[in-house]
């Protein structure tokens, strides 16, 4: 099974990753609790998760398990940081 890229930690909800075909990728978790305002119990542990690629071609590049393996990474730290989380 292939390992997660080492992965660079901005702040607690977001997260960056270069790929062997030197593609950025950024990850991300945004506080959405705001769209819940009338679930105050509920609210402060709603959010949007996004990847975007920083650089490189990803149209151009071929398969990479790796990165799909690193994203999930980045779920099992979110989820040991966050308890009862939707996202």
């Amino acid at each position: 099974m292939p390992s997660p890229y080492i992965l660079q930690e901005n702040d607690a909800y977001s997260y960056e990753f270069a790929s062997d075909q030197g593609i950025r990728y950024a990850i991300y978790f945004l506080d959405y609790g705001y769209m819940f305002s009338d679930y105050p119990k509920i609210s402060q542990n709603i959010f949007m998760f996004n990847i975007d690629v920083v650089s490189g071609k990803p149209d151009e590049s071929i398969a990479d398990d790796r990165i799909g393996m690193t994203i999930v990474e980045v779920f099992k730290i979110f989820f040991s940081k966050i308890e009862n989380v939707a996202v």
